[in-house]
């Protein structure tokens, strides 16, 4: 249900908004299979700032992932650096783990989390922390596409 809602999210078009953007990818079952280590179905990630250039991505990333087999999202907000070369970081706060984002092109940015991962947890209070990263993996990319900001879920 999620991945319809993502996928067409992203068929009625990106807004343009100086301000905030938005970036999501649903895994089919096909991509699922075929990497068993994965452990993210859906990631979205909104950008607070100008995400439409190379240098920059905004000051800060909501990121929400449906992780496999954990049902419900999760979310965490990172703090982002400015540019180092051609790459942004953004981290969770009190060593909670990074991801730097890299243009692919003007609609496609490759996130590449460090190599702990970084953290997400439920919205509820002492949750316990789940970590972005595949099974095993020294760190993990992802390719995620610019969808309308209103794909995007709004934190609570």
């Amino acid at each position: 249900m999620i991945r319809s809602v993502v996928l067409a999210a992203a068929l009625i078009g990106s807004a343009a908004n100086a301000s905030q953007s938005c970036f999501a990818r649903a895994y089919s079952d096909s991509h699922m299979a075929r990497n068993p280590n994965q452990t993210v179905e859906v990631m979205w990630i909104a950008f607070q700032g100008d995400a439409n250039n190379a240098r920059h991505v905004g000051d800060w990333a909501d990121t929400t992932v449906q992780l496999k087999g954990e049902g419900g999202a999760f979310f965490e907000r990172l703090f982002c650096d400015g540019a180092n070369g051609s790459k942004v970081t953004c981290r969770v706060e009190c060593d909670g783990g990074s991801f730097t984002v890299a243009w692919r092109n003007s609609d496609t940015i490759l996130v590449t989390t460090g190599r702990q991962g970084f953290y997400v947890t439920s919205q509820c209070e002492g949750a316990v922390n789940r970590v972005v990263k595949d099974r095993g993996a020294a760190s993990t990319t992802y390719r995620l596409n610019r969808v309308s900001v209103e794909a995007c879920p709004k934190r609570q």
